[in-house]
């Protein structure tokens, strides 16, 4: 795999490599006008808080198909 590359082995399709990109762009996006929209929310609350989301999301994307 190269360096700075996101694709897993297997996901090396240049257009679902692009898409992640933009989905990635707007999850941080979100997060940050989210936190804005809150601002008693310390950077450490943030960091527990994205630690917890990414730990669903991997949760809930490992017990998904891996053929779609």
């Amino acid at each position: 795999m190269p360096p700075n590359s996101c694709a897993r082995p297997g996901t090396t399709n240049p257009l679902d490599a692009d898409a992640l990109k933009h989905t990635w762009r707007g999850l941080c996006t979100a997060l940050v006008r989210w936190w804005i929209d809150n601002p008693d929310q310390s950077p450490e609350a943030m960091t527990r808080r994205c630690t917890r989301l990414t730990e669903a999301a991997h949760t809930i994307f490992a017990a998904g198909d891996d053929n779609t």
